[in-house]
């Protein structure tokens, strides 16, 4: 058995001898009964950020990681206001997978909107992006799209959190 979520990344040849099996999302309402039972508060807004996976929506309904994501994205909803240096000090001891995940995601949403109007990973921040949306510049707002995806495959090798955090927000 040969798990991935990836099957276009196996050789050819690897994948000429597997026989594919997907395994889709559940639907919504299955998913948030089976989160209600599990005793999450609010399943919806957690769905819409792990992608409507339910696994990884029960993983993001810890109180303190829910707390820390709403802290950063308020500051990223407010890109007038917002000072990258010290957003990085203050988040660089914690999990930079993540804040490269918030940011994707948020970003996401903006070009999302901008260009079809639906928001998916950002519902409890639907207001904010709303307003941003149309004053992003899109080409500037694709090219960092891309280098958050660069940031998301290194993430996990011994960097300097926080010199890379600051990049990554000064280019947002």
């Amino acid at each position: 058995i040969l798990v991935t979520h990836q099957a276009q990344s196996l050789l050819p040849t690897v994948r000429s001898r597997c026989l594919k099996l997907d395994f889709p999302v559940p639907p919504m309402e299955q998913s948030m009964d089976w989160l209600s039972q599990q005793g999450v508060a609010d399943p919806a807004p957690l769905l819409a950020q792990a992608g409507y996976a339910p696994l990884a929506a029960q993983e993001l309904s810890v109180d303190e990681l829910k707390d820390l994501r709403k802290a950063f994205l308020s500051q990223l909803a407010r890109p007038q206001t917002l000072d990258p240096i010290a957003l990085a000090e203050k988040n660089e001891k914690l999990d930079l997978s993540n804040r490269v995940k918030w940011m994707q995601q948020w970003l996401y949403d903006l070009i999302g909107c901008r260009l079809s109007g639906l928001i998916r990973y950002q519902p409890d921040f639907a207001a904010e992006v709303r307003a941003l949306a149309p004053r992003i510049p899109l080409p500037a707002a694709l090219i960092l799209q891309k280098e958050l995806l660069a940031a998301q495959r290194i993430v996990h090798h011994p960097l300097n959190t926080q010199l890379f955090l600051e990049q990554l927000l000064l280019s947002y």
